[in-house]
């Protein structure tokens, strides 16, 4: 890569790193500047870079350079390797965290409303314990009311009409 490349050049540096390498004219290393994993900008080689000199970067990296509007994109796959496992599965103290916390939260809502049921006993009680307000002013008592007057005798039924029933008590032994 040439000195007037690196001013857009960008550096793909695989998760272990990588380096880039500053050739003299005649092909001997000038410098050797390690990369940090990630896309990595390479403008801050071209003041080590002398005149017909160039860049060389270790394997695993790979360089994009911008050329006018476009940009090479051919990247190796090694600067994206993360270590991660893509058959990851959950273990089963996965599972048994869950059903621990959702217990814990079960047990919490039921303590909580045990609290409040056992606060409302205790207003209760003690609403119990106090003995009646008794009023300042004597109650207002009422008007005299005429007595009621006497109720007439039940009218004999007519004769020929039906008679109630009458009830016999239950005998006694009966269940």
């Amino acid at each position: 890569m040439e000195k007037s490349e690196l001013s857009t050049a960008r550096a793909a540096v695989p998760a272990g790193g990588g380096s880039a390498f500053v050739y003299g004219a005649e092909g001997e290393v000038l410098a050797s500047v390690g990369l940090e994993p990630g896309v990595v900008g390479l403008a801050h080689l071209a003041d080590l870079v002398p005149d017909g000199g160039t860049v060389g970067v270790s394997e695993g990296v790979t360089v994009i350079v911008a050329e006018g509007l476009r940009a090479e994109t051919a990247l190796d796959p090694r600067p994206f390797a993360t270590g991660a496992n893509p058959d990851f599965r959950p273990t089963a103290a996965t599972a048994n965290e869950i059903r621990m916390r959702q217990l814990v939260e079960g047990a919490a809502r039921a303590s909580s409303a045990l609290e409040r049921q056992a606060s409302a006993l205790k207003a209760l009680q003690s609403a119990a314990k106090q003995p009646p307000a008794e009023p300042d002013e004597p109650a207002e008592q009422p008007a005299e009311q005429p007595a009621e007057p006497p109720q007439e005798p039940p009218k004999e039924a007519p004769k020929g009409a039906p008679r109630e029933p009458v009830k016999e008590p239950p005998e006694e032994g009966a269940a």
